[in-house]
């Protein structure tokens, strides 16, 4: 005779998935990246807002004349020249003011994924205007910005490192819409910010985020973090204001012939001696450049041949950010191959298209007319 023992049948596991804790290093993964973006957007509006040149019409950085310059080669052209030049004033303040809503919403976690999708799109406008030209293209730090939000999109503000605003306000609504079964909102709001649906356990939730305690402490982080990053980008943007008119303002005037454009002086007497020549008039044609390499400083540099059979040489140093510039013969200008930078060699230097916003130093030079060559002045 045999007995028989009934077992109980296995339960599913009910408890949602998300709802348990995330491990320490998940939780904090995409922490550095969404201050990154938040600090630097928040940083690049305020730098646009306190620089009074760039809505002034006229001056070098002012927003119409970068986009006059950024057409001519940006495949957005058409759109460029029909619809943000003609208003270029609040193309910029959209672009500056777009960039501090950006910025805050990353930081503080409020509609992050909108913010993220605005970010992914400012982005691709300044990879297809202002950083189409740079080559190689990794050079651009448009691009790096865009994949960057595209991470921050696909993900939402889960392993962002803290709560966001975003799960303060909306995921107790979206978990009582979970418990009434209303599943159109619950799933259009759980998109359209990128909030886990299986993380709405209505109990946990409530009582996790319903303390005032600790709402208090979340926002005051949230709020001593913004202000803290508004501090620091304002100081640096004063700072640096400063610093760039300073060294603008500041002449040398122990040696005037370093601050003209240096003409050929042709002189019976002048042999090269103990100088280093730098090239023979016949070495190079009109409309061309050498490179070649300063023996005061060590640095590389251009002589250039100019059309009026006049010559002239530059530091090769770009003014931006330190690429090796280079002559282009087409556009007869100083081409900086990093961030499309382009200086007039004619006219000592100065910048033609930004990002640079500083001539090109000069050098003297004087020529031997007894034997043709091209020294040091």
């Amino acid at each position: 005779m045999s007995t028989s023992t009934k077992v109980p049948p296995i339960r599913p596991d009910t408890t949602p998935v998300r709802s348990r804790s995330i491990p320490a290093p998940r939780a904090f993964a995409l922490l550095p990246l969404r201050l990154f973006l938040g600090i630097t957007f928040l940083y690049a509006g305020i730098q646009k807002l306190t620089d009074p040149q760039f809505f002034h019409p006229g001056s070098p950085d002012f927003i119409g004349e970068q986009i006059t310059i950024f057409a001519q080669t940006s495949p957005l052209s058409p759109l460029l020249l029909q619809f943000a030049s003609p208003n270029a004033i609040l193309f910029g303040m959209l672009i500056a003011y777009g960039e501090v809503a950006i910025g805050l919403g990353t930081l503080v976690g409020f509609l992050l994924r909108p913010a993220s999708i605005f970010g992914l799109i400012l982005n691709i406008i300044l990879w297809l205007s202002a950083s189409w030209t740079v080559y190689p293209y990794f050079y651009g730090s448009d691009i790096v910005f865009a994949c960057c939000w595209l991470v921050l999109l696909l993900n939402g503000p889960s392993g962002t490192g803290f709560l966001s605003l975003d799960e303060l306000l909306f995921a107790p609504r979206m978990a009582l819409w979970a418990e009434r079964g209303q599943h159109a909102r619950l799933y259009s709001l759980a998109f359209f910010l990128g909030l886990p649906i299986t993380a709405l356990d209505a109990n946990s939730t409530a009582s996790r985020l319903a303390s005032p305690a600790r709402r208090g402490l979340l926002l005051g982080l949230f709020t001593g973090g913004v202000a803290t990053a508004l501090f620091v980008a304002f100081s640096t943007t004063v700072l640096g204001g400063r610093q760039a008119n300073d060294a603008l303002n500041q002449t040398p005037t122990a040696t005037p012939s370093a601050t003209q454009t240096p003409e050929p002086t042709p002189t019976a007497s002048s042999t090269p001696t103990s100088d280093t020549m730098i090239a023979k008039v016949s070495d190079v044609p009109i409309n061309s450049a050498l490179s070649f390499t300063s023996a005061e400083s060590g640095e590389p540099a251009l002589l250039i041949h100019l059309a009026n059979d006049q010559f002239v040489a530059y530091d090769a140093t770009c003014t931006h950010a330190g690429c090796t510039v280079d002559y282009d013969p087409d556009s007869k200008l100083i081409v900086c191959p990093c961030h499309g930078s382009t200086f007039d060699p004619a006219h000592n230097g100065t910048v033609k298209r930004p990002p640079a916003r500083r001539s090109l130093a000069p050098m003297a030079i004087r020529i031997d007319s007894a034997t043709g060559s091209i020294l040091p002045g």
